[in-house]
C-alpha cells in the first residue's frame, strides 16, 4: 500500500506543542488510512523501544469500518512483531470483543471500538452501571426483556458488511490497480492543463494582433471622414461664394467682400 506524500506529512506530523489534530476531508480522501498508518506508526515506536502496546482507542461509528480498520492493523501489527510469545498474546487478547475495560490485557490494545460498544464498555466499567447486567458483565436485556443480540438498531450502523473478499490480497490488488488508475488520470489532468494554458495564450496573442489591425482601421477610418466632413464644408462655403457673387452681379449691387483678420508675425493683417 502506498500513501501520496500529503499524507505522509501528516502520518509522520508532530505538533509543537502538543496537542490534537483535526483532519477535515470529503469521503475517499484518505483520512482513515492517515489514522491507521498514524496509529500504527505510534504503535511501533512504543513497541520497539520496550516492547509495550500503545495504550490507544480507536472508535468510530461504523461497525464495517471498525471491523476492516482492526483487521488491516492487526496485519501490519503481525508483521513488525519478531516475538513469536507477543504475537500469540495479542492474537488471544484480539478474538473476540471485550465486555469491560477492567484487568483488560495490555495486548489488546490498540483497542477498536464502535460508539455504541465504546459507552457499553465504559458503562460496564464503573461500580453501578447504568444497563442491566448479569454476573458476567454481560449485558443482561435491552431495557424491554431482549437481550443485546436483539437490541434494535434503528440506523443499521451497527451492522457488520463482510467485505473480506475486497480486503484480502486480492483486494490489495484493486486498490493498486486504482491508485495506478488515479495517478495516470493526474497526469493527463497535468497535460490537460498545460495544452489549455498554451491554447489560451496562443488566442490572447491572436486576440491582440486583431485588435491591432481593429484599431489601425479604425484610425483609417476616422481619418478619411474626417476628410469627407472637411470636403463638404469647403464645397458649402464655397457654394455660398459662388451664390454672393451671382448675387452682386445681379442687382449690380455691391456686397461687402468677406474679410480675415489674423495676427502673424507682422502684426495684425486685414
Amino acid at each position: 500500500f502506498r500513501v501520496s506524500k500529503a499524507e505522509m506529512h501528516i502520518i509522520e506530523m508532530v505538533p509543537r506543542p502538543l496537542s490534537s489534530i483535526l483532519l477535515l476531508g470529503r469521503s475517499g480522501t484518505g483520512k482513515t488510512t492517515v489514522l491507521v498508518f498514524r496509529l500504527f506508526s505510534a504503535w511501533l515506536a512504543r513497541y520497539q523501544h520496550s516492547h509495550e502496546h500503545l495504550q490507544a482507542v480507536f472508535v468510530t461509528a461504523s461497525a464495517t469500518l471498525k471491523e476492516q480498520v482492526s483487521r488491516t492493523f492487526r496485519k501490519l501489527q503481525a508483521a513488525a512483531m519478531t516475538d513469536a510469545d507477543d504475537a500469540a498474546a495479542v492474537a488471544a487478547a484480539t478474538t473476540r470483543d471485550p465486555d469491560t475495560l477492567v484487568n483488560l490485557s495490555p495486548a489488546t490494545f490498540p483497542l477498536f471500538t464502535t460508539t455504541r460498544q465504546w459507552l457499553m464498555l465504559l458503562d460496564a466499567s464503573v461500580a453501578e452501571p447504568f444497563f442491566v447486567r448479569g454476573p458476567d458483565g454481560r449485558l443482561a436485556g435491552g431495557g424491554g426483556g431482549a437481550d443485546d443480540s436483539e437490541i434494535q438498531d434503528w440506523d443499521g450502523i451497527g451492522l457488520e458488511v463482510d467485505l473480506q473478499g475486497w480486503t484480502d490480497d486480492e483486494g490489495d490488488e484493486y486498490e493498486d490497480e486504482d491508485e495506478q488508475a488515479e495517478d495516470d488520470d493526474d497526469d493527463m489532468d497535468w497535460e490537460a492543463q498545460a495544452d489549455a494554458a498554451e491554447a489560451d495564450e496562443t488566442a490572447a496573442a491572436a486576440d491582440g494582433e486583431q485588435q491591432e489591425v481593429v484599431t489601425a482601421a479604425g484610425a483609417a477610418a476616422n481619418r478619411q471622414q474626417q476628410k469627407q466632413r472637411i470636403g463638404r464644408r469647403k464645397k458649402r462655403h464655397g457654394d455660398d461664394d459662388d451664390a454672393d457673387n451671382q448675387q452682386q452681379q445681379g442687382t449690380g449691387k455691391h456686397w461687402p467682400s468677406r474679410e480675415v483678420t489674423y495676427a502673424g508675425a507682422g502684426g495684425w493683417r486685414g
